[in-house]
């Protein structure tokens, strides 16, 4: 009984043959060529989208403080180095707080300018004590697939809206 159990067990092969590999492997190599580029495309609407709403509720948050505090607060966004600074207007500004963005992203804008040289790229919304943004204007965030989202400063209010 038992060298018939041996020779039972010794016939059935639990292995896959090489046949059945490559046509799996195939199976997923089409599968993952369709899947990647999708993939790719949702990180880079996502960071586009992250940016986006990480710019407009800084500049919220500016005219909160400057609310807040009662004193002048201004956002500084340098379109060159994709960093930001939220700071008190003053001689020795205390920071309340700064950022980076990811270098895949473009960003432009009509705000003012207060510097050039070096720091030209640096543009500006001063909020004033009561809240109120001296300037106003626009940002937009351009992802590599060429797809733009837009935050617009309101005039008077200051109000932050983003669009796509």
């Amino acid at each position: 009984y038992l060298y018939r159990c041996y020779k039972m067990r010794k016939r059935h092969n639990w292995g896959f043959t090489l046949l059945e590999l490559i046509v799996v492997l195939a199976i997923l190599g089409i599968i993952s060529s369709i899947v990647i580029p999708s993939i790719v495309f949702i990180t880079r609407r996502n960071t586009l989208k992250t940016v986006t709403q990480e710019i407009a509720q800084e500049i919220k948050d500016t005219q909160q403080l400057a609310t807040n505090y009662r004193k002048e607060v201004i956002f500084d966004l340098d379109i060159n180095r994709n960093t930001y600074t939220v700071r008190e207007n003053r001689a020795k500004p205390k920071t309340f707080t700064t950022g980076q963005f990811s270098k895949d992203i473009t960003i432009t804008s009509n705000l003012y300018r207060p510097y050039t040289g070096d720091m030209r790229g640096v543009r500006r919304i001063k909020y004033s004590a009561n809240g109120l943004p001296s300037q106003t204007g626009t940002i937009w965030i351009t992802d590599q697939s060429g797809k733009t989202m837009t935050i617009t400063i309101a005039v008077g209010t200051g109000r932050v809206k983003v669009t796509q």
